[in-house]
């Protein structure tokens, strides 16, 4: 596999661990603190965020800078990985049956 692909899949793999564990933390939090704490946060969010609606430009804006924010720190992951590949299993030259089945090779 292409080295440039396992650091996408591999920095990918590494936000979806990240998100779980951040997911799993708050399930715990509010576990600890119960059905009733967790319903008076969700009514207080809605309360600042959802009943007075933001205008649609600012909230439009702020999902692109966010979704480019992620992208760009998923591609700096990727850049990062593949250079640590590289570092530790360099390229190999290819052998003379690749250079064979692929045409490359002059036959004498």
């Amino acid at each position: 596999m292409n080295r440039n692909w396992s650091a996408r899949i591999f920095a990918a793999a590494v936000f979806g661990v990240t998100l779980g564990f951040y997911e799993h933390y708050r399930y715990v939090g509010w576990s600890r603190l119960g059905r009733q704490a967790y319903i008076a946060h969700a009514v207080q969010d809605f309360d600042l965020y959802m009943a007075p609606p933001r205008p649609m430009f600012l909230t439009v804006f702020a999902a692109a800078v966010l979704a480019a924010g992620v992208f760009a720190l998923y591609e700096v992951f990727a850049i990062g990985f593949s250079a640590i590949w590289k570092w530790l299993r360099p390229q190999s030259p290819k052998s003379s049956t690749e250079e064979l089945a692929i045409g490359t090779k002059k036959s004498d």
